[in-house]
């Protein structure tokens, strides 16, 4: 009975302390993504006012709307 207490506190053990340095990579991953989903959200309005424009040069018509594709469709990617 001993021994299986034992066994089972070295095991708590192990996972409070992977769980205390999961929650510390977290802590330091959630202000590098919020930052990344801001600067998103700021080109999404700056491609949005682009759209409005009536008329574009051509280059950039294609530029917006390789963008406006690339954001509907969730690709990451950015080979227009």
């Amino acid at each position: 009975m001993a021994k299986d207490e034992a066994v089972a506190s070295e095991q708590a053990a192990e996972s409070q302390a992977l769980k205390d340095e999961c929650e510390a990579d977290l802590a330091e991953a959630i202000p590098a993504l919020e930052a990344a989903l801001a600067a998103l959200d700021t080109l999404k309005v700056r491609f949005h006012n682009l759209a409005c424009f009536s008329m574009h040069a051509a280059q950039l018509n294609r530029i917006n709307k390789c963008c406006s594709f690339r954001f509907a469709s969730g690709e990451r990617s950015y080979d227009c």
